[in-house]
C-alpha cells in the first residue's frame, strides 16, 4: 500500500498527474462498454487535450509495438479524428516517440493532414505555442461563464 510509504515513487507527481498511484487506480476498463456498440467499435481515449476560445488541441501519442515498429493510427481512431477536424474546432497532433521524447509527428486540421515529419520536443513545444497564439486570437465560440 503506497499510502503507508509517502516517499514511494507512485505517490509522486509525474508530469500533470499529481499522484501516479491514484491515477493508475482510477483508470477505467473501457471494454465494459464494448457490447454497447455494433461491429468492432470501441471507446477511445485522448492522450492530451486543451481548449482555448472554442478551439481544441488534441495530442495523441503513439509508441512502438512489440516488433519495435511505430504504431499506426487504428482505422477507427483515424475516422474519429477526421470527423473531429471536419468541424473546424479541432486540431489533432499525432506524436511518435518515447514518453516526452517525440521523434515524429503529423498534424491534422480542417484544411489538411500534414506529412509525417521528424521532430524533437522543442519542435512540438513551438507547434503547441503557435496553436495557442492562433487560438487566442479567435472569436470566442463558447461563452465563458
Amino acid at each position: 500500500m503506497t499510502d503507508l510509504c509517502p516517499e514511494c515513487p507512485l505517490n509522486k507527481q509525474v508530469g500533470n498527474i499529481r499522484n501516479l498511484q491514484r491515477y493508475l487506480e482510477s483508470v477505467w476498463p473501457w471494454d465494459i462498454f464494448n457490447d454497447c456498440f455494433g461491429g468492432k467499435i470501441a471507446l477511445s481515449d485522448l492522450d492530451g487535450i486543451v481548449e482555448r476560445r472554442g478551439q481544441v488541441l488534441v495530442l495523441e501519442a503513439k509508441g512502438k509495438n512489440e516488433k519495435g515498429e511505430w504504431v499506426n493510427i487504428p482505422k477507427g481512431q483515424e475516422i474519429m479524428f477526421e470527423k473531429m477536424v471536419s468541424t473546424g474546432y479541432f486540431t489533432i497532433v499525432i506524436l511518435w516517440g518515447e514518453p516526452g521524447k517525440p521523434v515524429r509527428y503529423q498534424s491534422w486540421d480542417k484544411s489538411r493532414k500534414s506529412a509525417v515529419k521528424d521532430c524533437d520536443l522543442e519542435t512540438i513545444r513551438n507547434l503547441v505555442r503557435g496553436w495557442y497564439k492562433w487560438a487566442d486570437t479567435r472569436p470566442i465560440l463558447i461563452e465563458e461563464k
